[in-house]
């Protein structure tokens, strides 16, 4: 027996035990994101942070779709505390001396981000703490925040460097889905 698709679709063919044999491929969200052009990365590449420097910030400013923040990379040449924070509505509009656009993660579809990023971010105020974690010098550190951590519009994720440093880098993966 067979089944098939509307306007002659895919075919589903069942054996005379009546069984059917299927493929699967398991994608997880950030993966379809990606597909359909809706993942980025936002890198601050070699930077000299003072003591307390937000190193990056990104505002989500999409209308109807949340941005979901998957993780980061991280590595600076002095030992340090690292604190990711979160930051509401009611902060001002982010500022700093380095406009960071976000990059799209697949190349085919392109396109930039509803969002505002900046490196040695100087307008926010250090909102919620949701990460503190201490650092070693010049080891690279990946976090995975498995997409946990949720922004609506104008909600912004922000991460600081304590220590004052002459290098510091940091790339933060997310991706945008309807609310």
């Amino acid at each position: 027996m067979k089944i098939e698709g509307r306007s002659g679709g895919n075919i589903l063919e069942i054996d005379v035990e009546g069984q059917a044999s299927v493929e699967a491929v398991i994608h997880d969200e950030f993966e379809h994101a990606a597909e359909r052009g809706d993942a980025f990365s936002w890198t601050n590449v070699t930077y000299d942070p003072d003591a307390a420097d937000t190193i990056i910030l990104i505002r989500n400013d999409h209308t109807t779709k949340n941005l979901h923040i998957l993780g980061f990379s991280f590595n600076g040449d002095t030992a340090s505390t690292i604190k990711c924070h979160l930051t509401d509505k009611t902060n001002p509009t982010p500022a700093g001396t380095l406009s960071i656009v976000g990059v799209a993660l697949n190349s085919i579809l392109g396109g930039i981000p509803l969002a505002t990023a900046f490196g040695d971010e100087t307008a926010n105020t250090q909102g919620t703490i949701v990460y503190n974690f201490k650092i070693e010098a010049n080891k690279h550190y990946d976090i995975d925040l498995h997409g946990a951590v949720i922004l609506g519009t104008n909600n912004s994720f922000a991460i600081d460097y304590v220590s004052a440093a002459t290098a510091a880098y940091t790339t933060v993966l997310g991706y945008y889905k309807e609310r």
